[in-house]
C-alpha cells in the first residue's frame, strides 16, 4: 500500500470515536421516526475532511398532520 494512502493513526482514533457517535445518532433517529403517527423526514449527515469525520449532524423534522374527523365532509381529501 502506498504511504500516502495509509490512514494516519490519529485520524483512525478520531474516526472510531466519531463513528460511534454517528451510529448512535442513526439509532436515535430511527427510534424517533419509525413509530406509528410519525410523519416527516430525518437524516444523519457526516462532514468528512481528508478521511477524518469532522461533524455528525442529525435532523428530525416532524410534520403536524391533522386528520379530518369521520363526521366532517372534506372536499378533495
Amino acid at each position: 500500500m502506498d504511504k500516502q494512502l495509509r490512514p494516519r493513526a490519529s485520524a483512525s482514533q478520531a474516526n472510531r470515536t466519531r463513528r460511534k457517535l454517528a451510529e448512535a445518532a442513526l439509532h436515535d433517529v430511527l427510534n424517533q421516526s419509525t413509530r406509528p403517527g410519525f410523519f416527516g423526514s430525518c437524516s444523519v449527515e457526516l462532514t468528512i475532511n481528508d478521511g477524518t469525520i469532522q461533524n455528525v449532524r442529525r435532523r428530525v423534522e416532524k410534520i403536524d398532520r391533522v386528520l379530518p374527523s369521520k363526521n366532517v365532509k372534506c372536499n378533495g381529501c
